[in-house]
């Protein structure tokens, strides 16, 4: 097997980009069905930490990190009614045991999580063509 040292930049972007969607997805599936949340995506999506060290994410990779995690939510039937940025306040321990605080940017999303009736409907419907009129 390769490690992740043997594979091309773009190629471990790929690998993490499936990681935090799956992770959004997790948090998805936590959420209860039929209802409308506020869901916050992985921390990773616009940036990625290093010790006590926030790094913004490149554009492209905001944008595919963002996509991969859009794509599994709305696969597990979630319906993205909108999507926004917010600052929040995050506390990092130093070396001294006490926190500092940092703003930090984070995606949230607005999504509806229907029940799993209806996400099954859905999946009926999606999956088989519908019935052709007769003349």
């Amino acid at each position: 097997m390769e490690s992740q040292h043997d594979l091309s930049p773009e190629a471990q972007e790929f690998h993490f980009q499936q990681a935090l969607a799956g992770e959004a997805t997790k948090t998805f599936e936590v959420l209860e069905a039929d209802d409308t949340h506020f869901m916050m995506l992985p921390d990773e999506v616009l940036g990625n930490r290093t010790g006590w060290r926030f790094t913004p994410a490149k554009d492209f990779q905001v944008l595919g990190r963002l996509q991969a995690c859009w794509k599994a939510l709305e696969a597990r039937g979630a319906v993205i009614e909108s999507f926004d940025t917010v600052q929040v306040s995050v506390d990092i321990p130093t070396a001294n045991e006490t926190p500092e605080t940092t703003i930090e940017p984070r995606v949230v999303l607005l999504v509806h999580k229907p029940s799993d009736e209806d996400v099954q409907r859905w999946r009926e419907r999606t999956e088989r063509p519908l019935p052709k009129r007769m003349p």
